[in-house]
């Protein structure tokens, strides 16, 4: 699950990469990244469903994982194209994240 991502100079999309592979899901969410957003991803046994400023973007219920993942926070340089160049930075800027627990069993 790939929540935010997307080219800095294009749309802020959702992801998600089935397990034991498969075509992916693909959500376009808001148009650009020029802006603050608020993004969720809501997981559940059986579904995964993105949210952006509130509004679904995205619900997959192919291949969704069933065990504990770990949640990595990145800032990619390029999806598309030539990478950055050396000495290069870019910066994102997060204020708040929460992760809730769901009674897995």
């Amino acid at each position: 699950m790939d929540h935010p991502e997307g080219e800095w100079t294009g749309a802020l999309s959702s992801f998600h990469h089935p397990c034991g592979g498969g075509e992916q899901g693909y959500f376009p969410g808001a148009d650009d990244w020029t802006d603050w957003h608020t993004v969720s991803t809501e997981w559940t046994p059986g579904h995964v469903r993105f949210f952006v400023d509130g509004r679904e973007t995205g619900h997959d219920t192919r291949g969704v994982p069933n065990s504990p993942l770990s949640w990595v926070m990145q800032n990619e340089s390029a999806l598309e194209g030539p990478g950055a160049a050396p000495g290069s930075s870019a910066q994102i800027d997060v204020t708040w994240v929460a992760a809730y627990a769901y009674g897995w069993k």
